[in-house]
C-alpha cells in the first residue's frame, strides 16, 4: 500500500466549488508560452462580474446556445455555469436553490447531477431543464459518481446529526436511495469514483483525522484500504482503469495502479499561492481539466486545461484557461466525475 502520511484539513461542512467535464471527443493541447493568445494577466473576462452587472443578472438561468453540441465544461459554486470546450465564454447557467456541494455526470446521457445539502438536482446537458430530484433528508450530500447503467453514488459528507459520512446509492431513475454504503473507518466523506467494472472507490477523512481511499468491489461490502495520506478532493478512473486522485495538498494529479503511485503531475498556476482542487479527465487521456481557488483578480475561479497521459509525472502549466468571471471559490472540498462517453 502506498502511504504518504499527512494531517487532513479541517472539515468544511457547507460549501464547495465544483468542476465537472461533459466530453464526447478530445484533442491534444500543447504547452504554450501564452494562454488563449495572451499572458495570464491579459485573459479576457478576468474581472469581477459584480463590477459589470447587477446582482439580479447573476441569478437568471439561461442557455445562450441551445443547439450547441458537446463537449461541455461545467463549473459550480453558488451557480453552475458551462462552456463549450475550447471556447472561453460562458454559454449557460443554472441557479440551484442552495449553494452546491457536489457535481456528477451520467457517462451515457450526459445528465448533470448537482448536490445541494440533502438533495441532488438532475439536469439535462446544456439545459436548465430539471429532470428529477434525488432526496435523502437525513444526509448532507456531496460529490456524485454515476456508472454506465445510470446508478448514482452520492457521497454523504456526514449525516444531519453530524454522524459519519457514507454513500447513498440511487438506481437509474430512482429519487430515493435503495441502500447506503458504509465504511467503519469514515469520519467525513470527500469523493467517489466508479469504473466500468463497478469497482467503487470512496475517499474520506478517517477516524484518525487522516486521509484515506478504500475500494469496494462491485460497489458493495466493507471497504478495502487502498491509499492513505492523499488529500483527495477529486477522484476519477482514467481510460486504462487507473485511479487518478487530485491531491490538493501537493496540488498534483496522482495516478495509481492499484495502491502503487505511477504518476505525480504537479499543476502550476499563474499566481503565488494559487491552488488547483478539482479535476476531470476527458475521453482519451490526452488532457486534464482542473479549477483553482483563486483567480485573476483574486476571487474569480479559473479552469485550466493541462496536457495529460496515463501515469504522467512532472510539472505542467495550463494550455488553455476558462474564466468563470464571477464564481467565488468557497471551500476546499470538491469533486470531479469522469467525462461522459458515447
Amino acid at each position: 500500500m502506498k502511504v504518504r502520511r499527512m494531517r487532513a484539513f479541517p472539515h468544511v461542512r457547507v460549501v464547495c466549488a465544483i468542476l465537472a467535464v461533459l466530453l464526447t471527443s478530445c484533442s491534444v493541447a500543447g504547452s504554450p508560452t501564452s494562454i488563449n493568445g495572451a499572458d495570464w494577466k491579459g485573459i479576457a473576462g478576468a474581472r469581477s462580474f459584480e463590477r459589470t452587472f447587477g446582482l439580479s443578472d447573476r441569478a437568471q438561468p439561461f442557455v445562450a446556445q441551445p443547439n450547441a453540441k458537446g463537449p461541455f465544461l461545467y463549473s459550480c459554486s453558488v451557480f453552475c455555469v458551462w462552456f463549450k470546450e475550447g471556447v472561453n465564454r460562458i454559454i449557460g447557467q443554472i441557479t440551484p436553490s442552495q449553494v452546491t456541494t457536489g457535481i456528477g455526470v451520467d457517462p451515457v446521457s450526459g445528465d448533470v447531477y448537482v448536490s445541494m445539502y440533502s438533495s441532488v438536482s438532475v439536469y439535462a446537458p446544456n439545459s436548465t431543464t430539471l429532470l428529477r430530484t434525488l432526496s435523502d433528508p437525513s444526509e448532507v450530500t456531496g460529490p456524485i459518481a454515476v456508472d454506465g447503467r445510470g446508478t448514482a453514488f452520492v457521497v454523504n459528507s456526514e449525516d444531519t446529526s453530524f454522524g459519519p459520512g457514507s454513500i447513498s446509492v440511487y438506481p437509474a431513475g430512482a429519487t430515493t436511495p435503495s441502500r447506503i454504503i458504509r465504511d467503519p473507518n469514515v469520519s467525513t466523506g470527500l469523493a467517489v469514483a466508479v469504473d466500468e467494472h463497478n469497482l467503487l472507490v470512496f475517499c474520506f477523512v478517517n477516524l484518525n483525522n487522516d486521509n484515506e481511499c478504500d475500494e469496494f468491489p462491485h460497489a458493495r461490502g466493507k471497504g478495502i484500504p487502498l491509499i492513505t495520506g492523499i488529500m483527495a478532493n477529486g477522484v476519477s478512473f482514467d481510460d486504462t482503469e487507473h485511479l487518478v486522485v487530485m491531491d490538493s495538498a501537493d496540488v498534483a494529479a496522482d495516478t495509481f495502479e492499484g495502491s502503487t503511485m505511477c504518476g505525480h503531475l504537479v499543476l502550476i498556476g499563474p499566481d503565488t499561492g494559487q491552488f488547483y482542487f478539482a479535476m476531470a479527465l476527458p475521453r482519451g487521456n490526452k488532457r486534464l481539466f482542473a479549477n483553482n481557488d483563486l483567480g485573476n483578480p483574486v476571487g474569480d475561479v479559473e479552469i485550466g486545461e493541462f496536457a495529460y497521459a496515463d501515469c504522467m509525472s512532472g510539472t505542467e502549466r495550463p494550455a488553455f484557461v476558462y474564466d468563470t468571471t464571477y464564481l467565488q471559490a468557497t471551500g476546499p472540498w470538491i469533486a470531479v466525475v469522469p467525462a461522459p462517453r458515447p
